[in-house]
C-alpha cells in the first residue's frame, strides 16, 4: 500500500483538493446519486490559493494546495503538482531526478488510526518520516546507487541530500494518479464523493485524457535529467504521460542475482524515462537496487542508446 509514501499537509494536497472533476457523465461511468454530488460540492468549498501561488510550489514543499470549490465543466483541471509528495522539480539550468509512483498511498497503520479517512500524518515530508516506509527507504537506496554510492551508504546519502524533503535540491517525488488510495483496486465512497467518479476506472480514464498532457507540460518547463517510474504494470501510462502518445520503450533484463527483473526505458526529445519494478515489493533486494541504480546512472549519462521497441507491461 505504500505506493506514494502517504500524504502530508505541506507536500501532498488533501484529497478534497479537486477542481473540474465533472466531465460528461456518460463518459465517466455510472453517475453518483444527486445527494452524493451535492455532498461532493459542499465538501470541496474553500477560498483557494492566491493567483500568485498557482504553480503550487512552496518553500516548504510541493503540492500543498488549499481546497478548491467543486466546479462543473467540460474538462478536468489539475492543480500543478497535485498528488505529488515534495522535493525539488528543478529547472533547465539545474535539472532534478524525478521519481513517480502510481498513486499516493497510505499504510495499514494509517488506515486503522484514521478509519480510512486519510488524515495528514505530519507537517513536513522529512527524511526521518520517509525512512519508516519501505517504498521511500528503497528509493533512497536506488538514488544512492544512481549517485554512484554503495547501497550501504543510503542513509548517509539521504541525510546529506535531504531527498524529497522541503527545501532540498535535486530530487522530486510525485505520482501518476493524484488521488490517494489504500490500494490500487480501492475506490471508497469517500473517493467517489471527493472526485465525482463512481468507478475508479472512469477516474483513471479521465486522468489519462487530461492529466498526461499536463504532466508533459511540467516536463517541458522543468526538464528533469531523468524520470523514474515505479511500477512496470503501468509502463504504458508512464510512457505516454512523460514522453507522449505512441512512444515505445526498450526492455533491459537485470541479472539473475536481481531475479531477472525488467527495466523499460526510452527517450523523447531530451526526456529520459526508465520504468522499474515497484519499490515496495518487486524491487527491494539490495543487490537489485544497486544494479538498477547503476543502470539508471548510465542512462542518465546517455551511455545507453534508448532505441525504442514497443512498450510492454511486465509482471
Amino acid at each position: 500500500p505504500l505506493r506514494g509514501g502517504g500524504r502530508h499537509r505541506h507536500t501532498s494536497p488533501s484529497n478534497a483538493c479537486w477542481k473540474g472533476f465533472s466531465r460528461d457523465r456518460a463518459r465517466q461511468g455510472p453517475p453518483l446519486a444527486a445527494a452524493s454530488r451535492r455532498r461532493a460540492a459542499s465538501s470541496l468549498t474553500g477560498p483557494g490559493p492566491a493567483k500568485s501561488d498557482s504553480p503550487c510550489v512552496r518553500r516548504r514543499g510541493v503540492g500543498g494546495c488549499s481546497a478548491t470549490r467543486y466546479k462543473r465543466s467540460s474538462t478536468m483541471e489539475f492543480r500543478k503538482f497535485l498528488g505529488c509528495d515534495g522535493g525539488d522539480p528543478g529547472s533547465p539550468e539545474r535539472p532534478s531526478v524525478w521519481l513517480f509512483g502510481i498513486e499516493p498511498g497510505y499504510s495499514e497503520a494509517d488506515n486503522r488510526e484514521h478509519g480510512g479517512s486519510q488524515k495528514p500524518r505530519a507537517v513536513e515530508y522529512s527524511i526521518d518520516l520517509q525512512r519508516k516506509w519501505p517504498f521511500n527507504r528503497n528509493a533512497f537506496k536506488l538514488l544512492a546507487a544512481l549517485d554512484g554510492r554503495p547501497i550501504d551508504d543510503w542513509w548517509s546519502f539521504a541525510s546529506e541530500k535531504q531527498v524529497f524533503a522541503p527545501g532540498s535540491l535535486g530530487y522530486f517525488k510525485g505520482n501518476l494518479f493524484p488521488y490517494a488510495c489504500y490500494g490500487l483496486s480501492t475506490w471508497t465512497a469517500t473517493a467517489q464523493r471527493d472526485t465525482g467518479f463512481a468507478a475508479k476506472e472512469a477516474y483513471q480514464k479521465a486522468c489519462r485524457s487530461e492529466r498526461w498532457s499536463q504532466i508533459r507540460q511540467w516536463v517541458d518547463e522543468h526538464r528533469p535529467s531523468l524520470v523514474i517510474g515505479a511500477g512496470t504494470s503501468y509502463a504504458s501510462d508512464f510512457a505516454e504521460a512523460f514522453l507522449g502518445p505512441a512512444i515505445t520503450l526498450t526492455r533491459h533484463i537485470m541479472s539473475a542475482e536481481s531475479r531477472l527483473r525488467p527495466i523499460l526505458y526510452g527517450t523523447a526529445f531530451t526526456t529520459k524515462l526508465a520504468v522499474i519494478p515497484h519499490l515496495s515489493r518487486r524491487l527491494s533486494a539490495n543487490v537489485a537496487l544497486q544494479e538498477a541504480g547503476e543502470f539508471l546512472s548510465k542512462l542518465q549519462a546517455s551511455e545507453i542508446a534508448a532505441a525504442c521497441e514497443r512498450a510492454t507491461a511486465f509482471p
